[in-house]
């Protein structure tokens, strides 16, 4: 099933701070933590922790579940956790 990415991010931005969307937002491009703290000048440490604090914040527990989930193509047992 397809979700309006519109509608997950609007909901992310309502979930996230503002450094925890931002990595959600380089995550779902499929960047690197590397390349990550080199985008927004924070240590990879940091990043790390912000990206714990998504997983904690949002029904999913590795990058890949959390690039569908951004890009609005949910697995089944995702789309039942967010409703």
């Amino acid at each position: 099933m397809t979700v309006d990415r519109d509608v997950i991010a609007e909901s992310l931005c309502q979930l996230l701070f503002p450094h925890e969307h931002e990595v959600a937002l380089w995550i779902s491009r499929g960047l690197s933590n590397k390349r990550i703290t080199r985008e927004m000048v924070l240590t990879e440490r940091t990043i790390k922790a912000l990206l714990s604090h998504i997983f904690q914040k949002t029904p999913v527990s590795d990058r890949l579940e959390f690039t569908l989930l951004m890009k609005g193509e949910l697995p089944e047992w995702i789309r039942i956790n967010l409703q």
